[in-house]
């Protein structure tokens, strides 16, 4: 596994670019749960989502009596472990993991796992009637249906409950209950995906989407295209969704951005904003090389760094082999742009029921 994932980094630091362009990425912040919360209308999980609160955390303190009076800077500082125990029980009991499932890879009785499970059902009831809806569906009907009204066949999840069909059964009620979460997150992420490239074209950008995993998605973005492409990407991943799709349920979808100079090394873009004709990127400490980025940034663009806080040097053993003398990390950096593109447009139009979002022209 290690040898995988070291493999993987030199794959990810291929994707570059070279000579005053950078790569952007995005990805929609924990989307499935996101989606699940929506569809399930659970208020507990939605009110926790829309205070910008760490979900695993909060779901850490309902189910360890120990950690209900921790923040969550304590909890992820000195209870990581429990916290991580959190995130699997509410991602497993959503995809069809059993307390059985659970004991084994926790190392405890079936009871115990149990118990924990049980605690996460009580704080988050929308989880069991979501469960049950889906297995009831699916046994109903043989196939499930996403929120876009797209259908994946279960003709197993009909077939009686006996011994011999048992394997065959459980697989399909699990398929009905994670499906339709999967399906949904992949298919959001798909069309926003496309209206963005689509969006691109229309503004004679030359950057261009490299690819994505599942819902996150990289982009090379031109020298001096830097601020429309992350427009666009707000707009059509973190704006329009929150705006069509009436089977949110009052949830909101939010994205997360990345920018550096390779898709394996990138700094977090915190925040931005749009002020007097400039660009403003908030940016916090990622695993990108800032002297390199620099470089990059410097041949495109016309900016001013605002703030900067300087963190501890990369050690020796992950440092890049790059043209640098002193690699180093950064906790936050603010820079400031000169805005090319102060009142955007957008042309690429989302179909949506019985008619577009926005005009579109005949």
């Amino acid at each position: 596994m290690a040898e995988n994932n070291k493999n993987l980094k030199k794959i990810q630091q291929i994707v570059a670019h070279k000579g005053g362009g950078t790569i952007l990425s995005y990805d929609f912040s924990t989307l499935e749960v996101r989606i699940f919360s929506a569809i399930s209308c659970d208020p507990t999980l939605r009110d926790v989502l829309l205070s910008g609160a760490d979900l695993h955390c909060n779901t850490a303190r309902y189910i360890f009596p120990e950690l209900k009076d921790m923040s969550d800077k304590e909890i992820k500082e000195h209870h990581s472990g429990l916290r991580s125990k959190a995130k699997s029980t509410l991602f497993g009991l959503l995809y069809g993991k059993s307390a059985y499932n659970f004991s084994k890879e926790w190392g405890c009785t079936v009871e115990e796992a149990q118990e924990i499970i049980d605690k996460l059902l009580g704080a988050y009831p929308g989880i069991k009637t979501y469960v049950e809806y889906q297995h009831k569906f699916a046994r109903e009907h043989g196939y499930i249906v996403d929120v876009f009204g797209c259908t994946r066949p279960l003709p197993d999840a009909m077939l009686p409950d006996t011994k011999s069909n048992r394997k065959l059964l459980n697989h399909a009620m699990n398929a009905s209950q994670n499906s339709g979460i999967q399906s949904s997150a992949s298919r959001m992420a798909w069309i926003a995906g496309t209206h963005i490239a689509e969006e691109m074209l229309m503004h004679n950008l030359q950057s261009v989407m490299i690819g994505g995993v599942h819902d996150s998605t990289y982009l090379d973005i031109y020298p001096g295209e830097l601020i429309p492409v992350f427009k666009i990407c707000q707009f059509h991943a973190g704006t329009v969704p929150n705006v069509i799709y009436d089977w949110m349920n009052g949830n909101k979808m939010f994205i997360d951005f990345g920018l550096g100079q390779s898709w394996g090394r990138e700094m977090d873009i915190k925040s931005f904003e749009e002020k007097d004709g400039k660009f403003i990127l908030n940016i916090k400490g990622g695993n990108c090389n800032w002297d390199y980025l620099k470089r990059e940034l410097d041949e495109a663009y016309d900016y001013k760094i605002l703030e900067m806080k300087d963190g501890d040097p990369i050690p020796p053993e992950e440092r890049e082999e790059l043209p640098i003398e002193v690699p180093t990390q950064l906790v936050s950096l603010k820079l400031e742009f000169e805005d090319p593109c102060p009142n955007m447009e957008f042309k690429s139009k989302y179909f949506v029921g019985n008619g577009y979002y926005g005009k579109r022209e005949k």
